[in-house]
């Protein structure tokens, strides 16, 4: 009878391992093109091989990740300066008055 497993797997969308959602952008970047790398090159066997892939689509969502964050984060700064310049208008209108 198999083994239940306590821990998700992290490729079907389960906790992603901590050493990869440390990594910044491009440190998630340099790996993922040293596991295309390795396996283009043949440097690895098939059961290696998938579990690279498995490690890749991780690195993926790490940079899927960042980069949702740092759209948000332009996102909330442009929402900010287009307030700013909108209540702008009204600062220099009451300062004349």
């Amino acid at each position: 009878m198999a083994k239940a497993r306590n821990n998700p797997d992290p490729a079907s969308g389960g906790e992603m391992p901590p050493e990869i959602a440390a990594m910044t952008y491009e440190q998630a970047i340099e790996s993922l093109e040293a596991i295309i790398d390795r396996i283009e090159q043949g440097e690895i066997g098939l059961e290696e091989s998938i579990a690279e892939y498995r490690r890749g689509v991780l690195l993926v969502r790490r940079c899927e990740a960042v980069i949702g964050a740092a759209e948000q984060q332009v996102k909330e700064l442009s929402l900010g300066e287009v307030e700013r310049l909108a209540a702008e208008p009204d600062a220099r209108r009451e300062a004349r008055d």
